[in-house]
This record gives C-alpha cells, sequence and structure tokens, in this order.
C-alpha cells in the first residue's frame, strides 16, 4: 500500500516497485488507506508523514491500535529529515524510515528486507498456532482418559483389598503378589490423579484449600510417610526451625514427595538424599539434595515441563508428570521452583513459598 498527497511521489513509487511483482495499491489520503486496510490488510505500507486531514503519524496510530491491522509493518518515506521526525516515527510504530528524494535501489532493498521478516514472523505466528492447538488437544485428550480411567482403577484396588482380606490363608508368594498388585494400582491412580491435577492447575480451575502451618513439621511428617519406601534411612532431613507459611497442606505434602521420590529414583544406590529449610526475604526455601549426574543448563529449562524426559539415564524412568505438576502447584502458591546442578556436586532442586504473616 502506498500512502502519500502527492501525485508525482505515487507514480515515482510505482514506477520503482512496479517491476518487483509486487500488487501496488496507491492512495491519496490516510482516510482512505484505513478504510482500505480494514476491507483487505496489506503486508507493508509506505507511509508519507505531511498529508492533510491526518497525517503520517495519526495514520499510523490508528492503524496500530487495530489489533487485526498492528502487525502490518509500515515504512515512513517523508523529506523531512529531523532527528526528531524519525524518532516520532519510529515512536508510534513505524519499522523504518527512507528520506526523500527517495533513491530506487534503497527503497526496493528496505521495502524486500521489511517483506521477507513481515512474511517470517507470520509464518512462525501459524506455526506457532498449529504448535498451540495441537497442545491443546492432547492435553484434552489426556484429561478425557485420565478422567475415564479413574472408575476402572478404582474398581481394580478395591476388588484386590477385599480379595486380600477374604483369602483364609495365603501363601507368601500369593501374599507378596497382591501386595505388589495393590501397590501398582495405588501408583496408577495417583499418576492419574497427577495428570487431572495438572489439567486443572492449567486451566485455573483447581481449588487450594490454604491454611497457616508450620512447613518443618510438614516436612518431618512427609519424610516419616516415605519410610516405606526408604528402608536403607536414605532420606535426611536438616534440623530446621519453625517456619510457618500459608499454602494447601496436601499439595505441599505431594510436591515434597514428588521432589524426593525424583532424587531417590536417579540417585545411585544407598547414597543419601538431603532435605533443608531456611527463611530469606520473608520466604522459606525448601532444597531437596542428592549425588548423581549432572542436569546441562538446556536441560533445567525444559526439566519442569509435561512429558519432557531428559536423555541418559534419566531417561530410564518416569513419565514426566512429577516435576510438571511441583512447578504448577507451587507457582499456584505464589513461589517459584528450579534445580542446581554443578559438575561432581549433585544436583539441588528448590522451591520457595511465601512465609506466613507474623499476625496470621
Amino acid at each position: 500500500m502506498l500512502v502519500d498527497d502527492g501525485i508525482t511521489n505515487l507514480e515515482l513509487l510505482k514506477a520503482v516497485l512496479g517491476s518487483q511483482d509486487y500488487e501496488l495499491r496507491p492512495f491519496l489520503d490516510g482516510r482512505s488507506a484505513i478504510a482500505a486496510a480494514e476491507q483487505e490488510a496489506p503486508d507493508l505500507i509506505l507511509l508519507d508523514i505531511s498529508m492533510p486531514d491526518l497525517d503520517g503519524y495519526q495514520v499510523c496510530e490508528r492503524l496500530k491500535a487495530n489489533p487485526e491491522l498492528a502487525g502490518i509493518p509500515v515504512i515512513f518515506s517523508s523529506a523531512r529529515t529531523a532527528t526528531s521526525d524519525k524518532v516520532a516515527a519510529f515512536a508510534c510504530g513505524g519499522v523504518d524510515y527512507i528520506p526523500k528524494p527517495i533513491q530506487p535501489g534503497e527503497v526496493k532493498a528496505r521495502v524486500r528486507a521489511q517483506l521477507q521478516l513481515f512474511h517470517h514472523q507470520r509464518s512462525l505466528a501459524e506455526k506457532l498456532e498449529r504448535i498451540r492447538q495441537l497442545e491443546e488437544t492432547r492435553d484434552s485428550l489426556t484429561h478425557m482418559i485420565a478422567h475415564d480411567m479413574r472408575t476402572p482403577i478404582g474398581s481394580i484396588s478395591l476388588a484386590l483389598e477385599l480379595l486380600h482380606q477374604q483369602m483364609p490363608a495365603p501363601e507368601d508368594a500369593t501374599r507378596r503378589t497382591l501386595e505388589i498388585l495393590e501397590q501398582n494400582a495405588i501408583s496408577l491412580m495417583r499418576l492419574v490423579d497427577q495428570m487431572l491435577d495438572i489439567s486443572r492447575m492449567e486451566a485455573g480451575q483447581m481449588p487450594l484449600e490454604r491454611t497457616t502451618f508450620n512447613l518443618t513439621e510438614q516436612i518431618a511428617g512427609t519424610v516419616s510417610s516415605l519410610a516405606p519406601w526408604d528402608s536403607t534411612g536414605r532420606i535426611v532431613f536438616e534440623p530446621a526451625p519453625p517456619v510457618e507459611v500459608v499454602a494447601d497442606r496436601d499439595v505441599i505434602h505431594r510436591v515434597l514427595g514428588n521432589l524426593v521420590e525424583n532424587a531417590l529414583k536417579f540417585s545411585p544406590a544407598r547414597e543419601q538424599v538431603t532435605l533443608s529449610l531456611a527463611e530469606r526475604d520473608g520466604r522459606a526455601r525448601v532444597t531437596v539434595a542428592s549425588p548423581g549426574e549432572e542436569i546441562g543448563a538446556a536441560d533445567q529449562e525444559k526439566i519442569f515441563t509435561k512429558f519432557v524426559q531428559l536423555s541418559g539415564p534419566r531417561r530410564k524412568v518416569g513419565t514426566g508428570l512429577g516435576l510438571a505438576f511441583c512447578k504448577l502447584a507451587v507457582e499456584a502458591h505464589g513461589g517459584a521452583i528450579g534445580v542446581e546442578s554443578e559438575p561432581g556436586q549433585g544436583n539441588t532442586f528448590w522451591f520457595d513459598l511465601p512465609q506466613a504473616p507474623v499476625n496470621a
């Protein structure tokens, strides 16, 4: 789109750009150009500044105020050469500035560059939108499958429990088999619940039952609850003074459990997993430190993403949901979560929660 109140200037631009296989749409005033853009958006606008009624700055501002036209690149072309004029052009949304009298080679090069950039940006936006739609479809499918799995898994768990209770004196091997089946059913139900909770958190629909509680006691309680999976005493909670937070106790318990279980999975056998708690700047920081293979900087960025599994030994187990749940849960409480990893120093996962006010 060419917008200039001078017919001579328009004819010159048409002559320069007409050989470039562009579809040119000339306009002598800003209002007509805006109306035409609203009917059919151009890929680029070459815009004069000094025009009656609406000047180029006003035209550009109105275009940028329209969400459907805001992304169109606007190149200003004007005989004004003062720095203040150029600054004003960029301030109202222009992407380039061509002084008059125009040089044909310069006009061709700048128009070509801005069109290529615009088309690349549009292509990228379309790809991102397709990815978003695919992720939305995947998440909907995951939620639907998880929701439908709860009933049969619950029935299996109940049947196994009843079978266990009704068997008069099962053999040790049979009892052990039933226990394994029951544990697997419980693990599967936890996974389903985790998938549903992640879905609800992403949609902002998971209610948090916030209460004020002692986080120190909560960590100790979580460690005790993991005792059946820690027969060798690998989990150690370093002594810490009482720290009060306002949060959903059950959700934080699950965050702690996920982080500790994750550390146990990926640490060498019989190596210690250490939990600690500290206060800093009105926030409570929990750390879960363990030896193990270093997590590279690139992996640290994506380890909290759904369904992501790292390469190497860490790929052998896990669903890629536990850390994603932790991130969403902590951030829902206004906290932050991360991991620090150094060669030979192991890995330290941490999360912060706002401390409770003194008079909570």
